[in-house]
């Protein structure tokens, strides 16, 4: 998983650490052990930073993306999943993280979407 602190209106770092982008998932060749479901891990990271103390993250957002077709993508140490596409992602974080599509887009013209979070005061 590869994230930042970005904010999507603007595409810059987010200085005050509200917005927290998941910027690429994928399962790592030598990493994965295809006993452990990537989505549950994701939500159990979620549920994680709900536990942080003042924890300065508002809104956990993503933008669900076919990376089969994309050749930059090839460098990376990754498993290919031909059958992960957008729409089937999109129903998957839809169904196991409770994501619900923003009103922002991307620079594709994307929907970005909102992975719901209680923040832990």
């Amino acid at each position: 998983m590869l994230a930042r602190s970005m904010n999507p209106t603007t595409l810059e770092e987010d200085p005050t650490e509200n917005w927290f982008y998941l910027t690429l998932l994928y399962l790592k060749r030598d990493e994965y052990d295809r006993k452990t479901n990537a989505l549950r891990k994701v939500k159990e990271f979620v549920e994680w930073i709900e536990q942080m103390k003042s924890c300065p993250i508002k809104t956990i957002y993503f933008r669900p993306i076919c990376i089969a077709d994309q050749k930059h993508f090839q460098v990376l140490d990754l498993i290919p999943k031909p059958n992960a596409t957008t729409e089937r992602l999109t129903k998957a974080y839809k169904r196991v993280w409770n994501a619900k599509q923003m009103k922002i887009l991307d620079v594709a013209g994307e929907y970005y979407y909102e992975i719901p979070f209680r923040v832990n005061p």
